[in-house]
């Protein structure tokens, strides 16, 4: 496994500036073939994108750990 740092730093989740205290994690398939965690990452790694915010990305494929 690596640690990849993949931060969104794009992401309204990232740029409002707010701290958090996660409390837990929370593992699970999305449903849907992807070639690699990586392009999750730059699907959300945009400003309009404020439909949710994650720690990680997990790659399937790999085991790489993408900390978001």
């Amino acid at each position: 496994m690596n640690l990849i740092q993949s931060f969104l730093t794009k992401n309204p989740c990232y740029t409002c500036g707010r701290t958090i205290t996660p409390t837990g994690l929370m593992l699970h398939s999305v449903g849907c073939p992807q070639p690699s965690a990586a392009v999750f990452v730059k699907n959300w790694n945009r400003a309009d994108y404020d439909r949710a915010c994650v720690h990680a990305f997990i790659d399937g494929n790999t085991g790489d750990v993408h900390q978001s």
